[in-house]
């Protein structure tokens, strides 16, 4: 795995990176300030750490900038003033990992490890033909590059799309809240989906919250039962 370091502190980038290298991991140091670097020149990461105070009022624009490149990183935000106004803001940028300063590295190496195994589990559905349901159901995953390959349906495309009419076979849906996930036009069209084909179904939503809905709406339940396989946000499947 490929990993991108934006920290202004020398000397902590530098041990971070030692560690990391330890562990087999690729590791690049980025020591321009992110706005500046090119698409080229992190294309190649799969994860990108970032200090999101770097001498600039505008830290958190640097991930906004850096994700309308469609890089499709995963974003690691390190910082040393985690506030709830902090909190909202990456959570309104769909920054999924958070660590705050001062931490160890075991806090580090556990988010690595679930990005690693959350790419087995996609790799493993996606290329195993033997798999018996064609649907895979992922809540509150986060962005990773192994999406860049695949096609992305919008939930709007679904009114005018057949799914039997794309010519991809292996493409990835995102569904933000419950009110879309229970429609049930939106369950019928995505039941129809061929055999032949695997769709990727990222909702971000909690575990929880979907297994309240799907209390409430017994053809959710029963779609989700008979065509997916289900990947909670603490890696169980079923």
């Amino acid at each position: 795995m490929n990993i991108g370091i934006i920290e202004d502190n020398e000397t902590f980038a530098n041990a971070l990176k030692d560690i990391l290298v330890l562990k087999k991991y690729q590791v690049y140091l980025l020591d321009k300030h992110p706005l500046f670097l090119k698409p080229n020149e992190i294309e190649n990461l799969d994860v990108l750490i970032i200090d999101i105070f770097l001498g600039s009022n505008s830290s958190l624009n640097i991930i906004n900038q850096l994700k309308k490149m469609d890089l499709f990183l995963t974003f690691i935000v390190v910082t040393a003033s985690l506030n709830q106004k902090v909190k909202d803001l990456l959570k309104e940028l769909d920054v999924s990992y958070i660590i705050e300063k001062p931490f160890h590295y075991e806090q580090l190496d556990r988010i690595l490890k679930e990005v690693e195994e959350y790419k087995f589990i996609i790799e493993n559905f996606l290329n195993d033909g033997r798999m018996e349901k064609n649907i895979l159901l992922l809540t509150r995953i986060p962005e990773m590059k192994i999406f860049k390959s695949l096609k992305w349906i919008k939930i709007e495309d679904l009114e005018n799309t057949y799914l039997d009419r794309i010519k991809e076979e292996n493409f990835y849906l995102e569904i933000k809240n419950l009110n879309t996930l229970n429609n049930y036009l939106l369950i019928k069209r995505l039941e129809s989906l061929p055999e032949s084909k695997k769709l990727i179904l990222k909702i971000k939503v909690n575990i929880d919250e979907l297994k309240k809905s799907c209390e409430k709406n017994p053809i959710l339940k029963s779609f989700i039962v008979r065509k997916c396989y289900l990947v909670t946000e603490t890696l169980n499947v079923s």
